[in-house]
Protein backbone atom coordinates (compact mmCIF):
# COMPACT_ATOMS: atom_id res chain seq x y z
CA UNK A 1 0.00 0.00 0.00
CA UNK A 2 1.47 3.48 -0.81
CA UNK A 3 2.60 5.70 1.54
CA UNK A 4 0.33 8.87 2.20
CA UNK A 5 1.19 12.05 0.65
CA UNK A 6 -0.40 14.83 2.80
CA UNK A 7 1.22 15.71 5.59
CA UNK A 8 -1.25 17.64 7.56
CA UNK A 9 -4.87 16.17 8.08
CA UNK A 10 -7.60 17.96 10.02
CA UNK A 11 -10.92 17.19 11.19
CA UNK A 12 -13.88 19.15 12.26
CA UNK A 13 -16.29 17.67 14.58
CA UNK A 14 -18.67 17.77 17.41
CA UNK A 15 -16.63 18.01 21.41
CA UNK A 16 -17.75 14.29 21.88
CA UNK A 17 -16.21 13.69 18.47
CA UNK A 18 -12.64 15.06 19.05
CA UNK A 19 -12.75 13.86 22.72
CA UNK A 20 -13.45 10.29 21.39
CA UNK A 21 -10.53 10.68 19.04
CA UNK A 22 -8.46 12.17 21.42
CA UNK A 23 -9.38 9.24 23.94
CA UNK A 24 -8.07 6.50 20.98
CA UNK A 25 -4.98 8.47 20.50
CA UNK A 26 -3.66 7.62 24.26
CA UNK A 27 -5.46 4.38 25.11
CA UNK A 28 -6.03 1.86 21.23
CA UNK A 29 -2.79 0.62 20.31
CA UNK A 30 -3.14 1.67 16.84
CA UNK A 31 -3.61 5.05 18.82
CA UNK A 32 -0.44 5.23 20.58
CA UNK A 33 1.70 3.89 17.12
CA UNK A 34 0.30 7.04 14.77
CA UNK A 35 0.70 9.50 17.90
CA UNK A 36 4.78 7.90 17.88
CA UNK A 37 4.66 9.01 14.15
CA UNK A 38 2.67 12.67 14.55
CA UNK A 39 1.94 15.68 16.13
CA UNK A 40 -1.32 16.45 17.57
CA UNK A 41 -3.58 19.66 17.90
CA UNK A 42 -6.83 20.74 18.75
CA UNK A 43 -8.77 23.63 19.81
CA UNK A 44 -12.03 25.29 18.68
CA UNK A 45 -13.88 27.30 15.91
CA UNK A 46 -15.09 30.17 16.70
CA UNK A 47 -18.57 29.09 16.83
CA UNK A 48 -18.11 27.55 19.83
CA UNK A 49 -19.98 24.32 18.82
CA UNK A 50 -17.47 22.48 15.92
CA UNK A 51 -14.02 21.06 17.31
CA UNK A 52 -11.19 20.40 15.43
CA UNK A 53 -8.26 18.22 15.55
CA UNK A 54 -4.85 18.70 13.48
CA UNK A 55 -2.55 15.23 12.74
CA UNK A 56 0.59 16.52 10.97
CA UNK A 57 2.98 13.35 10.40
CA UNK A 58 6.45 14.28 11.18
CA UNK A 59 9.77 14.24 9.35
CA UNK A 60 10.53 11.25 8.12
CA UNK A 61 7.51 9.58 9.13
CA UNK A 62 4.88 7.59 6.86
CA UNK A 63 1.92 6.40 7.34
CA UNK A 64 -0.22 4.17 4.81
CA UNK A 65 -4.13 4.26 4.12
CA UNK A 66 -3.96 1.13 5.82
CA UNK A 67 -2.39 2.67 8.96
CA UNK A 68 -5.51 5.42 8.77
CA UNK A 69 -8.07 2.67 8.39
CA UNK A 70 -7.19 0.23 11.07
CA UNK A 71 -7.15 3.46 13.54
CA UNK A 72 -11.19 5.07 12.40
CA UNK A 73 -12.22 1.16 12.89
CA UNK A 74 -11.22 1.13 16.64
CA UNK A 75 -11.39 4.24 17.31
CA UNK A 76 -15.55 4.20 16.41
CA UNK A 77 -15.27 1.70 19.97
CA UNK A 78 -14.66 5.53 21.49
CA UNK A 79 -16.97 7.37 20.10
CA UNK A 80 -20.51 8.18 22.29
Amino acid sequence: MEDIERKTVKITAQQNIIKGIQEAMKSNIYGIALLMKMDIETGCEADGYNYWIRFTIKDNETLTAKDWFWFGYFTREYID
